[in-house]
């Protein structure tokens, strides 16, 4: 619609836009008016010099409009506006003649100093006002009219014309100064606005400054445009060294990606907490910060950047790969003593297995031995008892050794050995393990 592309121009500001559709609705009222006026007068007074002026006006106004918009200059609009509402109006006041016949038709002219007000000056809406006064005292002291002379206006014309002239015009009035009240309102809280997010400003920027943890912040383009003494500390940076920078330039090859990743998120608005942050310190130091990062907002809400608030946990993240390094190493140690328990344990219960059927041996012996000598007591012969009572006392002492081996493997575990070595016969050493197996 032609209101929203009126005499565009990118650089215009919200309030020159009002402006802009502003005058561009009270033409195209003002036009309209001027038809319908002249459709009233020729109803009541016939075609003549009063029933076209209306429709002159109209006639210029209309190309204005259009001429301003193709040269996007809509002040071009304004002065014509104002020249022809008191130029028109005027000429409809002298054809008429009094002001009973006009029904006050120069109330239209007050419209001029009031659009000068708006859309221009101080000054000029003066000057516009000085000749309104000059046309209203001309009209009532000379009262001039056109050489053919004044038309005849019947009452109902004359209460017609009343209404017409009278009800618009301060319509139109009302309405713009409704305008320019709220207008006013406005600009007087941008105004406190302004001063207070400027105060704020201030204190968040030597907050900011002082902090005592890192604090930075890049705009839409990754530009670095904050950075506070604590950020200078922990990376030897000074701020003229970084500012105009993009803060990929801090940024590990590594890390780009995903640091490129995190901002971009928080460019349309994500908050992100608790990132590891990846930098290089002037020196040539790897740097871990453990970051929030949050947007950054204009006054009207826009974003404009982010902000970066962060810890400096290199330290901490170095004692964490130390710690975890420990811990793997004493898993695997775990691991082994574990393995070797398992082995140990397999061992003891192979041993328990064989030192059970180690003893069954002898005692079966000693029950067999025993079982005969009671049972045929009376009919052996004394050698015969006393085979089997060496027999039963030479298991028992074989079951005797077995419980020192026994004992020997438990005091082993319990390191309580005691080292007592004797003098051995090798030859009947090894005769006696061959008997034995």
């Amino acid at each position: 619609m032609l209101i929203n592309t009126y005499a565009y121009n990118t650089l215009d500001s919200e309030e020159l836009r009002l402006d802009k559709s502003l005058i561009l609705i009270i033409s195209v009222c003002c036009c309209i008016l001027g038809l319908a006026l002249s459709g009233i007068y020729f109803i009541f007074l016939g075609f003549g010099i009063t029933t076209l002026l209306p429709l002159i006006f109209s006639a210029i106004i209309i190309p204005s409009i259009f001429i301003s918009h193709l040269k996007s200059n809509y002040k071009l609009l304004v002065y014509v506006q104002i020249i022809c509402i008191s130029l028109i109006t005027t000429l409809i006041q002298w054809s008429l003649g009094s002001f009973y016949n006009s029904g006050f038709v120069l109330a239209w002219c007050f419209l001029s100093p009031l659009g000068a007000a708006l859309f221009l000056d101080v000054k000029q809406s003066k000057i516009w006002m000085l000749i309104f006064l000059i046309i209203i005292g001309v009209s009532v002291i000379f009262a001039p009219t056109f050489p053919s002379g004044s038309a005849k206006v019947s009452e109902n014309a004359h209460i017609i014309f009343c209404l017409m002239n009278i009800g618009p015009p301060f319509l139109i009035f009302f309405m713009c100064t409704s305008y320019f009240l709220n207008q006013l309102k406005k600009q007087k809280e941008k105004v406190f606005s302004l001063s207070v997010s400027e105060s704020v400003d201030k204190e968040m920027r030597q907050f900011f400054k002082t902090a005592n943890t890192p604090i930075f912040g890049a705009d839409l383009n990754g530009i670095v445009n904050e950075w506070n003494e604590a950020a200078e500390r922990v990376t030897g940076h000074k701020k003229r060294e970084v500012l105009g920078s993009n803060y990929l330039e801090f940024t590990p090859v590594f890390s780009k990606e995903a640091t490129k990743e995190v901002v971009s998120k928080a460019l349309i608005g994500e908050e992100i907490a608790n990132f590891e942050f990846n930098s290089i310190a002037k020196d040539g130091r790897k740097l871990i910060l453990l970051v929030n990062i949050s947007t950054r907002r204009n006054i009207k809400g826009e974003i404009i950047g982010v902000l970066a608030v962060g810890q400096d946990i290199t330290e901490l993240d170095s004692y964490r790969t130390k710690l975890e390094m420990k811990v793997y190493e004493r898993t695997i140690k775990l691991n082994e003593a574990l393995q070797k328990e398992k082995e140990l344990n397999g061992l003891k219960s192979k041993f328990v297995s064989t030192a059970s059927h180690e003893f069954r041996t002898p005692l079966s012996a000693i029950n067999f031995a025993a079982g005969s000598i009671k049972k045929y007591w009376t009919k052996m012969k004394p050698d015969m008892i006393k085979k089997k009572l060496d027999r039963i006392e030479n298991q028992v002492f074989h079951m005797t050794e077995l419980l020192d081996d026994i004992l020997l493997v438990g005091q082993g575990e319990a390191n309580q050995i005691i080292n007592t070595p004797i003098l051995l016969n090798l030859g009947e050493f090894l005769s006696d393990i061959v008997e034995e197996v």
